[in-house]
């Protein structure tokens, strides 16, 4: 399943999905629709049907549900025991993508899970344990192929710079940013992201500017890291509409670099929205 394309997918009893199937993916692939009719949730499912084992099953359950409710997962009081019942109080799921099967159903005391090749039998208890045990909340946040403008912070972005640099693509992302917010770097300065606005200037923390630079930083260098899937939900939310078009440039010129990339777009003009989906040539 990591090595293959997604084609088709399938998805039952997830969300506001009971019964559904989408196919004819190719390389790139652009969906419409308007507000409140599974967007999100057609790329959560897409999501999960990447996972590979029961621990990526549930970090990107994770992921999902940080990016969806941020505010709550935030709070102090929100504990691993609330993560754990909001993930699994949906006691069935069936997701098959290419038919390979990604699902779970309560039988009995006990939950079958299935992660493409990989089959399980849990209680809730054994899924609790695991869970904690795991610490995969902060784990999976941080690395989640899911990005989101509600879920960029100081040490998202300290990762992905990290990330780069060893990748030798860090050069990359500052020749974007300066191509489009005449920036000349980030980088870090005192354990946080900082910007440079010209070449003899001083750093500034990047939270003295606006959500629209952090969101596109946040897109560019998820792009050019180093991963097999991307999902980004509602990309142009921050970024002035003026950028777009140059953003959809940078974006399709580093897919052809790439493996898989996807993206939902709501435009604001005409209510669309868009996933893109890319593969290596």
């Amino acid at each position: 399943m990591a090595n293959e394309f997604i084609e088709k997918i399938e998805i039952e009893k997830f969300k506001c999905f009971n019964n559904f199937k989408a196919g004819g993916f190719k390389r790139i692939n652009l969906i419409g629709g308007r507000n409140n009719v599974g967007k999100t949730t057609l790329l959560e499912a897409c999501l999960l049907s990447m996972s590979a084992n029961l621990e990526e099953l549930y970090g990107n359950f994770l992921a999902i549900k940080t990016t969806r409710d941020v505010v709550n997962v935030m709070d102090s009081n929100y504990t691993d025991d609330i993560y754990i019942r909001k993930l699994i109080d949906q006691k069935e799921l069936n997701i098959s993508a290419n038919n390979n099967v990604v699902s779970y159903k309560l039988q009995d005391d006990k939950y079958v899970i299935q992660c493409l090749n990989e089959k399980y039998q849990k209680t809730y208890t054994e899924l609790d344990d695991f869970i904690k045990i795991k610490r995969l909340h902060a784990k999976w946040v941080a690395k989640s192929d899911l990005l989101s403008i509600n879920v960029i912070y100081d040490g998202l972005l300290k990762i992905l710079i990290d990330s780069l640099k060893k990748t030798n693509k860090y050069d990359e992302l500052n020749e974007y940013l300066k191509d489009v917010f005449n920036i000349y770097n980030i980088d870090i300065i005192d354990d946080e992201p900082n910007i440079k606005k010209i070449k003899d200037g001083n750093y500034m923390p990047i939270s003295s500017f606006g959500q629209g630079l952090k969101s596109f930083i946040n897109i560019i260098a998820s792009l050019l890291d180093v991963r097999k899937y991307i999902f980004i939900d509602e990309i142009e939310n921050g970024i002035h509409y003026t950028l777009h078009d140059k953003m959809w440039e940078i974006i399709f010129k580093i897919s052809k670099k790439e493996i898989f990339k996807y993206s939902q777009q709501h435009i604001q003009k005409n209510a669309l929205s868009h996933m893109i989906e890319s593969q290596k040539n």
